[in-house]
């Protein structure tokens, strides 16, 4: 473990961060790696804590957010892992483990609350939460939640689809 915590602080050193922020950055990794091996061998529990612990670390890397999400939807936490299976697309849209991430996340949210197209936007918002953009293109008033974007015409839930994360600049 020295070994390896001294090659994380030189890594740490050599990406220019401070000292305390190199401690964290080596700190969150060795947290990841643990949580991620955790998750791998099925030990849903202790993983969310390695990740959350990670998280807690380095929160502004999508690799953290999307494992612990992870965990946390095999824990069956859902309202707790929602947020962070967002925030992984959010950081990084281009991890694909994110992507896969936010969708089941959608589609275990929307099916346990039995909505489906036909459903209103109030019920879909009370399931789903705040979106992370909301913009009207044609027909459609487009919800984006992570990767996913959620058309309401009139009011009710009509399709969805993927989109490329862009955020508002």
């Amino acid at each position: 473990m020295t070994r390896r915590f001294i090659a994380w602080m030189l890594a740490g050193a050599l990406l220019g961060l401070a000292p305390a922020q190199a401690q964290d950055w080596v700190q969150s990794s060795i947290k990841y790696t643990e949580g991620t091996e955790a998750l791998g061998q099925g030990n849903w529990q202790l993983a969310a804590d390695l990740l959350a612990e990670a998280v807690r670390l380095d929160p502004t890397l999508s690799r953290n957010h999307g494992n612990y999400a992870a965990a946390l939807f095999e824990l069956n936490r859902l309202q707790e892992g929602w947020p962070h299976a967002r925030k992984a697309v959010l950081l990084d849209p281009t991890n694909e483990q994110a992507q896969n991430n936010s969708r089941r996340y959608i589609k275990k949210l929307l099916g346990d609350a039995n909505l489906d197209t036909g459903a209103t936007l109030q019920q879909v918002v009370a399931v789903l939460g705040e979106p992370d953009k909301v913009a009207e293109q044609g027909k459609c008033v487009w919800y984006q939640y992570g990767v996913s974007a959620l058309c309401f015409e009139k009011g009710v839930f009509s399709s969805i689809g993927n989109v490329t994360w862009r955020p508002n600049r």
